[in-house]
């Protein structure tokens, strides 16, 4: 049975079980608190029975086992998942990669608040081709939805310079075409966030360490290049020093080609690697 007990915050069921309007009005009043931890729907109810549950489970399906919601004064909203556990003779099996796919939203692709970004649209096959190959490999795939609750936007910093975009009450919020049916919280880790670069990033990645799973390396795609992308992966790359860092230029776009073209200059100047 999933435990729908809560202390004034959303339980991960409730929430993956929300439309856009329910999910938009939920985060618009406040996640006070973090949701507890609650049972998967198979009746698994911690870390430590998941080891000896067979089942049909997916080990490294990366399904968040825990969200939590955080709501600040001054309206930012983020929220992070931790990663299921795989299962003890599995963990150290083989190196995993990381794929994170940043932002891919309507609002940032095609019909939402920036209009149509033909650069974004142009890769989206590529980014699914990309989801999938780490799919097949049993690798862990890792997305972020930006989110701005329309009633809390207006006292963030962004709103000076953008305007209300990603709302979860609207459609420009959800993923975008293809990408949106390759991608759900039962198959990857959502990592939710109300600023430019996701700090939950960095607990999900150090979440499979602490399973004793090797990371072999992270790899990102989405939009927008220049920033977004950017951002994300200035967070992980200075949190992991040692772990590869991996873009592909077919899976990453900004407002222009010529942009993110340079961008991925100065990426691969730091030390990132650069598939082209």
């Amino acid at each position: 049975m999933i435990d729908t007990s809560q202390d004034g915050g959303v339980t991960r069921a409730q929430a993956l079980g929300m439309g856009a309007a329910a999910l938009g009005a939920a985060v618009a009043g406040g996640f006070a608190v973090s949701a507890p931890r609650v049972a998967r729907a198979d009746g698994v109810n911690d870390l430590e029975d998941s080891v000896e549950d067979e089942g049909d489970y997916n080990p490294y399906s990366g399904v968040a086992e825990d969200i939590e919601y955080i709501s600040s004064a001054n309206g930012h909203v983020s929220a992070y998942a931790v990663p299921q556990v795989t299962y003890a003779d599995e963990r150290t099996a083989y190196p995993k990669r990381v794929l994170v796919v940043v932002d891919y939203q309507v609002d940032f692709v095609d019909g939402g608040v920036f209009g149509r970004i033909e650069p974004a649209v142009a890769v989206e096959d590529a980014i699914c081709a990309k989801i999938q190959e780490y799919r097949d490999r049993g690798d862990f795939i890792i997305y972020t939805m930006d989110t701005h609750p329309a009633d809390e936007y207006a006292a963030t910093r962004e709103a000076t310079v953008n305007p209300p975009h990603c709302d979860p009450a609207t459609e420009g919020w959800q993923l975008y075409g293809k990408v949106r049916d390759l991608l759900n919280p039962d198959n990857a880790t959502l990592v939710m966030t109300g600023t430019y670069g996701a700090p939950g990033l960095v607990r999900v990645i150090e979440g499979y360490r602490e399973q004793g799973i090797q990371i072999e390396s992270v790899e990102f795609a989405g939009v927008s290049t220049t920033c977004r992308v950017l951002h994300n992966a200035i967070i992980v790359y200075n949190f992991f020093p040692e772990l590869p860092m991996i873009m592909d230029a077919a899976t990453t776009a900004s407002y222009t080609d010529e942009r993110t073209e340079e961008q991925l200059e100065e990426l691969e100047a730091w030390g990132f690697i650069v598939k082209r």
